[in-house]
């Protein structure tokens, strides 16, 4: 070994590598293209090996984990809270926006207007089963049913409505508009 002393070793590679630079780069860049599946097999191996070690420490250290994540929360509990409400409202953020554009799609596709009363603000509007049994239509389809119209491709039996005009019909059994002059 050229030099015992590690620092002065050390040196002398740092003092080598920048003044041939360039060279190294060069020769490292040709070598990775060259060679890219042969660097990929050894990079899946490393990593599968690591995946392994890192679960083999997990196991071994898990009070230990637990204890300085338990500390970690507790140093730094107004931090953490700030980021998850940050988190939060963004994710209601998006998922307010995907539920609108979800809800203005199906009403376009059922005609956009009350087939009743020809409303057509958007904040007015509502899906109706032409037929009735919107409940053991709920309790079936338990969540939203514009993803599920939307899933199952937009079937019959299904139209435009305004607010008013649904609870009418469920209330009366026809809408006050559809009502025969007595």
């Amino acid at each position: 070994m050229p030099y015992k002393d590690k620092e002065a070793e050390k040196a002398r590679r740092r003092k080598y590598y920048l003044e041939h630079r360039e060279e190294i780069l060069a020769r490292s860049k040709e070598y990775c293209a060259s060679n890219r599946e042969k660097i990929c097999a050894r990079m899946k191996i490393y990593n599968a090996s690591r995946r392994e070690e890192q679960k083999a420490y997990m196991l071994a250290h898990k009070e230990e984990r637990a204890i300085k994540a338990k500390i970690y929360r507790e140093t730094h509990r107004d931090e953490l809270l700030q980021k998850r409400r940050e988190k939060r409202e963004e994710t209601n953020k998006k998922e307010r926006e995907t539920k609108l554009l979800l809800r203005n799609e199906v009403l376009d596709y059922y005609g956009g207007v009350c087939q009743c009363c020809g409303e057509s603000t958007k904040e007015f509007l509502c899906i109706d089963h032409i037929n009735g049994g919107g409940n053991k239509h709920k309790q079936i389809t338990k969540g939203s049913l514009y993803r599920w119209l939307k899933k199952n491709n937009f079937p019959e039996g299904f139209q435009t409505l305004c607010h008013n005009c649904n609870q009418a019909k469920h209330i009366y059994g026809v809408c006050p508009h559809k009502r025969v002059p007595q």
